[in-house]
């Protein structure tokens, strides 16, 4: 029972117009794609500014991976799961937003059944949508709880009471790549947003794309005199990321969360 901790490979999986190299590669690169934490689960998300509906083709979706245009009401999302082995017990959409400058993130269950279900379809409208606000959102598909890999191992091995951190149940999921909702916005909420979704990118920004990016802070905060603190802290970011360090902390004279984005 060496290496408790350790868990199988997850999966990702891609919504491709065929099993062809250049189609599956397409996929990826538009992001219409899902990850799961090992079952074959199959997940996918839309959106509308119209209400959808399981029946029949829609057209004019957003993939999850793509982007919502300004809108006034609220967006409709589609959402379909289905299972591997196991049944779906749960799904959830989590969305992130930034309201007056400040993160948030939110967790809504959307469809529960405690008995499992195989194959779900169903149609989701924000209630708490604010036009002004980005925001982006993305499925979260449970599984019914399955005993772990260890407990598998445990039992089999009929020494579960000498390891009993390894006779434990989990849950199984999926997730889906997001919805992005992206009004008109200043530099100062579109870096705030999309350091909230990924640090990692910063560690990628090449020293002309730097430059670049200090630019565009000048242009946008030359009356707000905050450039110089954005900029120290898009190199700090990038250097941190760079030597494959977990930013713990950040200098004290930074504003929190405040950085560029790259996005393809």
């Amino acid at each position: 029972m060496v290496r408790r901790a350790f868990n199988p490979g997850g999966l990702v999986g891609v919504w491709a117009e065929e099993n062809t190299r250049a189609s599956i590669f397409a996929a990826l690169k538009r992001r219409e794609v899902y990850a799961t934490s090992g079952p074959r689960i199959r997940a996918r998300l839309s959106a509308s500014a119209q209400p959808l509906s399981c029946d029949g083709d829609i057209e004019g979706l957003v993939p999850m991976g793509g982007e919502i245009s300004k809108l006034d009401t609220a967006p409709h999302f589609l959402v379909q799961a289905q299972f591997d082995r196991v049944p779906i017990q749960s799904i959830e959409i989590i969305k992130g937003e930034i309201v007056s400058g400040q993160p948030r993130e939110t967790v809504t269950q959307i469809w529960n059944e405690q008995n499992g279900g195989l194959e779900v379809c169903m149609s989701w409208e924000d209630p708490n949508f604010q036009p002004e606000s980005p925001a982006f959102w993305y499925v979260r598909v449970l599984q019914a709880p399955t005993p772990r890999w260890s407990a598998h191992h445990c039992q089999r091995a009929g020494r579960c009471d000498e390891y009993p951190d390894a006779n434990v149940t989990v849950r199984e999921r999926a997730w889906t790549s997001p919805v992005w909702y992206l009004p008109e916005l200043s530099m100062r909420y579109l870096c705030l947003f999309c350091l909230i979704v990924t640090t990692q990118s910063f560690a990628r920004i090449a020293d002309d794309q730097l430059k670049e990016i200090e630019s565009a802070l000048v242009a946008e905060y030359v009356q707000e005199n905050e450039t110089s603190q954005i900029v120290e802290y898009t190199r700090y970011y990038r250097e941190v990321t760079r030597s494959s360090q977990y930013v713990s902390s950040t200098p004290a004279n930074l504003p929190r969360r405040t950085g560029y984005c790259l996005s393809s």
